[in-house]
């Protein structure tokens, strides 16, 4: 379980580092 709340949380930032990326 934690194993797959790690990787959702990875997710997450990538998306979030992704559409700070693209703003600049």
């Amino acid at each position: 379980m934690g194993s797959i709340n790690l990787l959702t949380n990875l997710l997450y930032f990538s998306i979030l580092y992704k559409i700070l990326f693209s703003d600049i």
